[in-house]
């Protein structure tokens, strides 16, 4: 057998992850439990919903067996799906938040991806308003924490153009923050600092998540995924 040099063995690992990067997998992870004190209910209208009383807020995971370059997670996230509940026990798969595959109709298998501008803004929304303050409970957190992910379920599913949590082809009544929500949402546009690697926990069939790698491990992520990401934007 032809020996490999060192520099031809680097390029076929480099073309490899790229590969398999290129799909939107970073690697994969279970949930073995979810808790949702940090959680209210709100009522949704729109994304195949009218009125139902739904919880939005900070879902609290229990993880193990990681596989993969930077998927270790935080131990809390947002729901990304409207009516889908979480399957415990399940492994998921931890994706760029871009490729994060959305339903195109609540009722149905997941399908199309997210795409870089929702996940853009979802970044933006994380980056410059998340406090993990938030985590110590109490109602006025809580309200919060349902403020902020009514907010996410707004960049995902609203189809106006226009994000209000109160208004539109998607928003939610009953929400005690929605007035922080918008104003949150308002300075999406004009934001260009502090930016967060969020990815997504996947599982057809079962709730998607967002969250947010822990940052020793997001400097696992091979050079192969930061080249790939850098020429998407």
């Amino acid at each position: 057998m032809k020996k490999l040099s060192v520099f031809s063995v680097i390029s076929v690992m480099l073309v490899i992850f790229v590969s398999t990067a290129s799909a939107g997998i970073i690697g994969t992870i279970d949930i073995d439990s979810v808790t949702y004190e940090l959680t209210d209910p709100a009522n949704l209208y729109g994304g195949g919903f009218t009125g139902q009383s739904v919880n939005s807020g900070i879902y609290s995971f229990v993880t193990s067996d990681p596989t993969g370059a930077g998927v270790e997670v935080v131990d809390y996230g947002f729901c990304i799906q409207l009516n889908q509940t979480t399957v415990f026990g399940q492994s998921y798969d931890v994706r760029d938040l871009e490729d994060a595959p959305l339903p195109a109709d609540p009722l149905y298998p997941a399908s199309t991806p997210m795409g870089a501008a929702k996940a853009e803004m979802i970044s933006k929304l994380w980056g410059n308003f998340f406090n993990p303050a938030w985590l110590a409970g109490g109602t006025p957190n809580k309200q919060l924490g349902e403020a902020f992910g009514i907010a996410i379920w707004e960049i995902v599913w609203e189809t106006s153009g226009t994000l209000d949590v109160t208004s539109g082809s998607f928003y939610a009544d009953n929400v005690e923050q929605a007035v922080q929500a918008n104003i949150w949402l308002g300075q999406l546009a004009g934001i260009t600092t502090n930016l967060v690697d969020v990815v997504a926990l996947s599982n057809n069939g079962s709730q998607d998540f967002v969250t947010v790698p822990e940052p020793a491990t997001m400097a696992l992520l091979s050079l192969g995924a930061f080249v790939l990401r850098r020429k998407r934007k």
